[in-house]
């Protein structure tokens, strides 16, 4: 596995666990707010780190 794919797997995971985080938090209006903007902004970066990804893998024609 190449260091893309690693970071691609531990951000992956970083979300995943955010979210059951924030979810676990509470119900509704008490669940904890900063865990969601936490979930949101590394969902972004994930965004980002796939679409760096597949821009690597387009010009090669895969």
């Amino acid at each position: 596995m190449t260091q893309a794919h690693l970071e691609l797997l531990d951000l992956t995971k970083q979300v995943r666990d955010t979210q059951i985080a924030y979810f676990a938090s509470g119900t509704g209006r008490f669940r904890d707010r900063k865990l969601l903007k936490l979930a949101r902004h590394l969902e972004g970066e994930l965004d980002k780190l796939i679409d760096a990804q597949v821009a690597m893998i387009e010009p090669i024609g895969l």
